[in-house]
């Protein structure tokens, strides 16, 4: 039997893992080696496609078990994810740059040990993104590459602002997760996060761009009496599962109060998409803009 599930716990910590990036002490680049990196290994998911955008996969060795676009770093050597890391493995793989998330001490302390340089890529708004992307670019030699990179990024995002300029913005609820089969356990995304900022862009209001926190579970009552126009809904479709949002659309249906669900504005949206900031940043932006104004995009 099939199954289609929200986001589960686990995938969910990872996400979390991403946005929230490490702590503010440790230094970006620990530069235990010189010269220009030929042998890189990614355990940052987001670096990692930037890679790509750059065009030095030729370079990657290992990426971690999470990344997962493009399709063809499905072939690459896994050496663990954002936590629990092969360190045998990066060893024997003889890197001369590892890039990460987060503090990562112990990643750091194990690199040191053995003379690799490691960074720690951190892309929690659009800025960092665009300053990542630069970072990489200069340390791999490519800073031609990465300010065409940004050059471009920042021209898709002009051209969905414009296109949404003159629409009226539309209340946006972003249900970052809940329970799978329920509607217990409801988070949204804090004013400071990169979705909220996306919404933004995109043509919505963050109906909850008011809370302190990045992520906050809120309750069905303060959902009914902000209203939202449209809710939109990470899910996670896996490769060898067929796209049916019929349960999730269900569980949605058992708050007929909502606007949203008496007019039919629940919306899901790929997770891989938006919950990863980087190169695809405006891409997501745009799938936003297309979920939150349809009307713009009926030609």
């Amino acid at each position: 039997m099939k199954k289609h599930i929200i986001i589960p716990v686990a995938i969910l910590l990872i996400l979390t893992l991403w946005f929230m990036g490490g702590s503010e002490d440790l230094p970006e680049v620990e530069n235990s080696s010189s010269g220009i990196p030929q042998r890189v290994i990614s355990i940052n998911p987001a670096a990692t496609e930037i890679l790509f955008e750059l065009g030095c996969q030729g370079r990657l060795v290992a990426v971690s078990d999470f990344c997962n676009y493009p399709a063809e770093v499905k072939d690459f050597e896994k050496v663990g994810g954002a936590t629990g890391h092969n360190f045998e493995r990066i060893a024997r793989l003889a890197p001369d740059l590892v890039i990460f998330q987060g503090a990562g001490e112990d990643m750091v302390k194990f690199c040191r040990d053995r003379n690799i340089r490691t960074v720690s890529i951190n892309l929690r708004n659009v800025g960092e993104v665009y300053d990542g992307i630069k970072q990489l670019g200069g340390l791999l030699g490519l800073e031609q590459e990465a300010e065409q990179i940004c050059t471009r990024i920042s021209g898709q995002f002009k051209e969905i602002e414009n296109k949404v300029s003159s629409a009226k913005k539309k209340k946006v609820f972003f249900s970052f997760f809940r329970t799978p089969g329920s509607l217990a356990g409801i988070t949204t995304v804090g004013p400071k996060t990169c979705l909220s900022e996306l919404l933004v862009r995109a043509g919505g209001v963050n109906i909850f761009d008011d809370v302190s926190q990045d992520y906050t579970v809120i309750s069905k009552e303060s959902l009914l009496k902000r209203q939202p126009d449209v809710v939109i809904e990470p899910y996670a479709i896996f490769s060898d599962f067929e796209k049916d949002t019929s349960q999730a659309l269900k569980d949605w249906g058992k708050l007929d109060a909502l606007n949203a669900v008496s007019n039919r504005r629940i919306h899901f949206i790929d997770p891989d998409l938006v919950l990863k900031p980087g190169p695809r940043v405006a891409q997501a932006a745009m799938e936003l803009a297309k979920i939150i104004h349809p009307e713009l995009f009926s030609e």
